[in-house]
């Protein structure tokens, strides 16, 4: 498949997360933890952030998508442990996916087009 195209889908998955996770922005303005609207925000930003770099084939995107999954895994952990939202294991589990697949697309990101793999 022509790598184009894959960057074109993923930059399209980070717009359709961010659309996800701001579908949550209304919801969470009424909360009682500031922290949730500002880990939904800082999703939100930064996937629309990840995609635009991504989409325009800047140099900063693999560190946006890097900082993307960090946020990311910081909110699943909070999630779990200071807030009791969802369970701890399942918490650790999906922050430890989403470090692992913003890694990888990360990675993928930032190979240059030319390189070629036997």
């Amino acid at each position: 498949m022509d790598r184009t195209i894959v960057l074109r889908v993923i930059a399209i998955g980070f717009f359709l997360y961010a659309l996800y996770t701001a579908s949550y922005l209304v919801g969470m303005v009424a909360a009682p933890s500031p922290i949730l609207l500002i880990g939904a925000l800082a999703k939100t930003a930064l996937a629309v952030a990840s995609g635009v770099g991504i989409g325009t084939g800047q140099r900063w995107a693999p560190v946006i998508v890097v900082l993307t999954g960090v946020v990311i895994a910081a909110v699943w952990l909070l999630y779990a442990f200071a807030l009791g939202i969802v369970p701890y294991l399942y918490g650790i589990a999906m922050a430890l996916l989403a470090l692992f697949v913003t890694m990888l697309v990360a990675v993928y990101v930032r190979m240059r087009p030319t390189a070629r793999h036997a």
